[in-house]
């Protein structure tokens, strides 16, 4: 009688069984939506816009870019004599809500980081971030003083720290503009930089 509840124990404790109850969060709670899940998001440039879902691709690359001009992440310039400019690739990711249900397409322009050379490109790399505890003892203080805690998200926050050193990419794939220039100034932050906040 004990061995039917021991293998029990272990079917649950299994990776990707839906009765492991951390592993059914994640799982579509419709079976239609199961296939969604599944689809392999583009691992680059080419791959999207040649891909089914290649206009839902499109306009999430363009209001990238859109959101890039509005704050003048880039700007036109001639070929530096000082230092090598550094290449760009595209991030692609399908979001998808609780229920598995695909709500969204985001694309994300990230520099080739690994490029830059210490002590050319960059000098030192730092990033301040707050402890657990500290945010542990901030919700305390908020819980016993009966305070409301409200959570928010600022959209293209990370567009806005500025790099301290000159920095240039290549022309990004799929960015229309300014046709005649192929080498653009950084004047602000993008992912993959190893000194972006």
């Amino acid at each position: 009688m004990n061995e039917p509840a021991n293998k029990s124990k272990e079917i649950v404790g299994e990776v990707g069984d839906p009765r492991n109850i951390l592993e059914a969060s994640r799982w579509p709670k419709h079976s239609a939506n199961f296939s969604e899940l599944t689809l392999l998001d583009p691992k680059n440039y080419k791959q999207a816009i040649h891909s089914v879902k290649s206009k839902n691709w499109e306009e999430a690359i363009s209001q990238e870019l859109q959101n890039m001009t509005k704050h003048s992440v880039w700007s036109p310039c001639n070929e530096p004599t000082n230092c090598k400019p550094l290449t760009t690739t595209w991030m692609f990711k399908q979001k998808t809500d609780e229920d598995g249900n695909l709500t969204k397409f985001k694309a994300g322009l990230c520099v080739h980081g690994f490029n830059q050379r210490e002590g050319i490109d960059y000098n030192k790399v730092f990033s301040s971030t707050g402890r657990l505890t500290s945010f542990r003892l901030l919700l305390t203080f908020c819980s016993r003083s009966k305070f409301i805690v409200e959570q928010m998200d600022v959209r293209c926050a990370f567009l806005n720290g500025t790099p301290v050193k000159p920095l240039y990419i290549y022309r990004p794939d799929g960015y229309k503009e300014n046709e005649n220039c192929n080498i653009f100034k950084l004047n602000h932050s993008l992912y993959g930089l190893k000194q972006s906040p």
